[in-house]
């Protein structure tokens, strides 16, 4: 290493080299990204569908995942018009969605299962747009799942289900029995 008249190269050129190389594919990586158009709106769910990175999900989990996508389109088109492409979507838009969403603020429909579940989706969203390199950040990855406050159901002693049936008349009192004596769940009894 410390001999150049033998043609050896020294510690600190080999790191000259190294940043050299490194700028070089940064500016490269930086010039590849340039040409590479925006992923407009209307495209979005295509670019996912067809992502090579994405998980290999189920029918019914691509169509919850479509939704979820096109209700914060929906979201985005009334609050911030001007995001016309999948890029422009900045963590502070993402906070603000959260927000509007977060089922903590006063006078929210939503639960923090459909915040984890829309949230969640987005984070994965852009995650993949980031691997194949379509956006630069990941505007949803800071934003934390809510916890889930689950309802505790006690079940009805055998006294209660009997004045419950014996009281319900008509078809209720059809579809409770039904539901009691086989198991079935209520969707179930009524197509039954």
């Amino acid at each position: 290493f410390a001999d150049n008249r033998l043609g050896m190269v020294s510690k600190k050129q080999l790191k000259e080299l190294k940043s050299h190389i490194a700028q070089a594919e940064d500016d490269h990586h930086a010039a590849e990204r340039s040409v590479i158009p925006k992923l407009r709106w209307d495209m979005a769910w295509h670019a996912y569908f067809r992502s090579q990175l994405r998980p290999r999900s189920g029918a019914t989990t691509l169509t919850n995942y479509e939704r979820h996508l096109r209700k914060f389109r929906e979201w985005l088109v009334e609050r911030h018009p001007d995001a016309e492409d999948v890029a422009a979507v900045t963590a502070h838009i993402a906070s603000e969605y959260a927000t509007s969403i977060d089922p903590d603020s006063e006078g929210q429909p939503f639960s923090a299962n459909t915040f984890n579940r829309r949230i969640g989706f987005l984070k994965l969203f852009y995650r993949i747009m980031v691997e194949d390199e379509r956006v630069d950040t990941n505007p949803f990855a800071r934003i934390k799942r809510r916890k889930a406050h689950a309802n505790s159901r006690k079940e009805l002693s055998v006294d209660q289900v009997y004045r419950l049936i014996s009281t319900a008349s008509g078809e209720l009192a059809l579809l409770l029995g039904l539901g009691y004596f086989t198991g079935l769940r209520r969707g179930d009894c009524c197509t039954l």
